[in-house]
């Protein structure tokens, strides 16, 4: 067992857990409440969480990029 692990906070915000990751280029981190581990957090989840939060935000400008315009 590692002696002293990298772990979030089960009431840490996301923000944390980002800048855990990109400190230490972990693909995943234990998840504590206390001194148990209730879960696990991963990049891929918080990848998911933008897109939900940010997808349809997105749509109307992908949307527009995409359309040709005239050029005269």
């Amino acid at each position: 067992m590692t002696p002293d692990p990298v772990t979030v906070r089960a009431g840490d915000d996301l923000y944390v857990a980002v800048e855990v990751f990109r400190r230490h280029s972990f693909r995943r981190l234990p998840v504590l409440d206390e001194e148990a581990v209730v879960g696990m957090v991963t990049v891929d989840d918080l990848l998911l969480h933008v897109h939900q939060v940010t997808g349809d935000l997105l749509k109307p400008v992908a949307r527009e990029i995409g359309e040709p315009q005239s050029s005269g």
